[in-house]
């Protein structure tokens, strides 16, 4: 599946820990100011979508200019943009630890596209964030806190194996905080449930 890294203007103090996410083939787009984020990362993006209020035009990037007054935020035009290209599978790095109500945005829009059927990843240096459609999915070893949150209404069905909090068919509610915190604790974990938006978020200290 063709894969879209979204770059955001999120301030990134060490962008190395962020370029394990970008393969040789993915299609870069900047938003805005995203670009400096793409200099961090010494990588020129395929593609610029901004309405320039954080950024200015960089010397051999193709830009889209969008108006500074506008109804959607710029990392959410970028991936309609690529979305309308046929990209399906998105990663946003420099989306999370800027300003907190454009990181809300960010996880609004994301959850928008999955429910589009979209796989939509977004990750910092510390925190790595999965939007999931009702199925199963195996969580990787790891010893980073993991926790679960309901985007839509509920989530029904929850069930957590090889993890040291484990659930059977719980009905997890948007206003529910039980799923905070949790541990993979076997090879073999894994996170399922019927109906409903889930966002996975694994975290360092």
């Amino acid at each position: 599946m063709k894969r879209g890294i979204l770059l955001g203007a999120a301030p990134t103090s060490d962008a190395e820990p962020l370029k394990k996410y970008i393969q040789p083939d993915d299609f870069i787009i900047a938003a805005d100011g995203g670009i400096r984020l793409a200099e961090k990362l010494d990588i020129l993006p395929h593609l610029m979508v901004a309405d320039h209020d954080s950024s200015a035009p960089v010397e051999g990037v193709k830009a889209i200019s969008l108006p500074v007054e506008k109804d959607v935020t710029d990392t959410a035009a970028a991936m309609q943009l690529a979305f309308d290209r046929g990209y399906r599978d998105f990663t946003l790095l420099g989306c999370l630890g800027g300003r907190l109500d454009h990181t809300i945005a960010c996880l609004i829009t994301s959850r928008r596209f999955a429910e589009r059927g979209c796989r939509v990843l977004l990750a910092d240096s510390k925190h790595e964030l999965t939007v999931l459609l009702p199925g199963v999915y195996r969580l990787p070893e790891s010893d980073r806190h993991l926790s679960f949150f309901a985007l839509s209404n509920c989530v029904k069905g929850l069930t957590l194996t090889g993890v040291k909090y484990p659930l059977n068919q719980y009905l997890l509610k948007n206003d529910d905080p039980l799923c905070v915190s949790n541990r993979v604790t076997e090879g073999d974990a894994a996170v399922s449930f019927d109906a409903g938006v889930l966002l996975q978020v694994f975290s360092e200290d």
